[in-house]
């Protein structure tokens, strides 16, 4: 520690010597390699935060080798890429669905703006801000601010925002059979992945609540899964926001060639990469217990498209 109390930044050598000290093992992948890892692939800090996933004996981790934490952090990779794809064709399947909605039900595009707005006006100097965009000022230019068409709000908002206008669109015109509820589980997981935080850690952390919306769904979609074994994977924060994905996917995308084209890469990643170092992770049984459930609900998913 520097003298003002600082905490100084180690060498990629002394950060062996400290995950040695906590019991890890480097009998898979040597020292050298594990050097190279953390020069040239990843950071400490987020390489370590898969330790959480096993299990301590006075203060030393068991069955740990840094290969466990070098696989885990390529898999969170892949992950989080396809999360950020599978959002985004949610996202888009939503606002499909929703134009279409407020089409039949010959709502008027201008005043459902102008209502919300009058409601969450914070949202007014965000849409100002937006039209210096060079993406999207051309859109926004053709009207005066704020009087928006709803296709064109729906263009230029975040998906943080589009998430509480689906709420309001639920509960003002009751939207179909996707929960705002399991999209603010989306939105949460959408927002890990493009922050590039890890996903697949902490998943023995059972502190969470469970969401009788996405629990509901899950019986439904695999019946032989007992409720008290849902319920306990729920509470997983990070496991229940990837099965929201999941649900979502199967309840919104309609066009089966993106749906089917974006289960087929999750089903790569679970069947092929997942399980390439699976003896890694004898002593992590809630990683096998996550891979299971999950894997089941996406099995059923993927049946079910």
């Amino acid at each position: 520690m520097a003298k003002d109390g600082v905490i100084k930044i180690l060498l990629p050598e002394q950060l062996i010597d400290k995950l040695k000290s906590k019991g890890v093992k480097f009998e898979l992948c040597s020292e050298e390699d594990a050097i190279d890892f953390i020069n040239y692939h990843n950071y400490y800090v987020k390489l370590t935060a898969y330790r959480s996933n096993f299990s301590k004996h006075d203060n030393q981790y068991v069955g740990l080798d840094f290969l466990a934490l070098k696989d885990l952090s390529t898999i969170d990779m892949h992950l989080k890429h396809l999360i950020l794809k599978a959002t985004l064709g949610i996202e888009h399947s939503l606002k499909v669905n929703m134009l279409k909605d407020i089409q039949e039900r010959n709502i008027d595009e201008f005043q459902l703006v102008h209502d919300y707005l009058s409601r969450f006006d914070r949202v007014l100097n965000e849409l100002n801000e937006r039209r210096n965009s060079s993406y999207v000022k051309n859109l926004l230019s053709k009207y005066p601010h704020p009087d928006y068409p709803i296709w064109v709000f729906l263009e230029v908002i975040s998906f943080g925002e589009f998430v509480n206008f689906y709420r309001y669109y639920c509960e003002t015109y009751n939207c179909g059979s996707l929960d705002y509820k399991i999209l603010y589980s989306v939105r949460d997981i959408r927002n890990a992945a493009a922050h590039n935080n890890c996903i697949i850690h902490n998943l023995g952390d059972k502190s969470g609540y469970y969401k009788n919306e996405v629990v509901s769904k899950v019986q439904v979609l695999v019946p032989e899964l007992r409720l008290r074994t849902i319920r306990d994977r729920l509470k997983n924060r990070s496991v229940q926001d990837f099965v929201s994905i999941l649900i979502a996917l199967d309840i919104v995308v309609l066009s089966e060639e993106v749906k089917t084209k974006l289960l087929k890469e999750f089903a790569i990643l679970f069947n092929d990469r997942m399980l390439r170092e699976a003896h890694l992770y004898k002593s992590a049984p809630a990683i096998g217990q996550t891979y299971e459930f999950c894997k089941k609900v996406l099995d059923t998913v993927i049946a079910h498209g």
